[in-house]
């Protein structure tokens, strides 16, 4: 996705399925909300205390995002930050309490801030090569990531499909 002469059709495919893939992974966490408090026996203030947690992991990787990509480019940002959104999502499944939730929600926001950052910046460069607008769709992506990654939860409940 870095580099000149690389804005052509796949470049804004590949872009608006990084956008999808953060989505549904977003989606697949939000439908097993309900299972990982039960799992933790954690109260409904815990569980916010875990969700605070990705606000504050959110907000310390968003300043990490900038010069990953001034140094690194898009692409190679974008491999850091995959490198460890989903492990970090697996981990938060293996919890064995709240303070190890909340550490690992932290560094999966964190690293989603990073591939936020990269993300947009693809679009960004995208939409200056194209003259026109793109990052609605591809944010549009993004929500229609959250769906099909809370269908694919449900789905998995009912089916019985261990949490992580």
């Amino acid at each position: 996705m870095d580099g000149p002469g690389h804005h052509g059709r796949m470049d804004r495919t590949a872009v608006t399925a990084v956008f999808f893939l953060t989505g549904a992974v977003s989606g697949t966490w939000a439908a097993r909300v309900p299972a990982i408090q039960e799992q933790l026996s954690l109260s409904p203030g815990e569980l916010a205390l875990a969700v605070l947690a990705i606000e504050a992991g959110a907000v310390a990787g968003l300043p990490l995002g900038e010069p990953a990509v001034a140094r690194l480019g898009e692409r190679r940002s974008l491999r850091a930050g995959f490198a460890v959104f989903p492990a970090a999502l697996v981990l938060a499944t293996l919890a064995p309490g709240l303070g190890w939730l909340a550490l690992a929600l932290m560094v999966w926001a964190g690293a989603n801030s990073v591939i936020d950052v990269a993300m947009n910046a693809a679009g960004v460069r995208l939409e200056h090569a194209r003259e026109r607008p793109l990052l609605s769709g591809m944010h549009a992506a993004h929500s229609f990531g959250v769906l099909a990654g809370g269908l694919l939860a449900v789905a998995a409940v009912r089916a019985g499909v261990d949490l992580t």
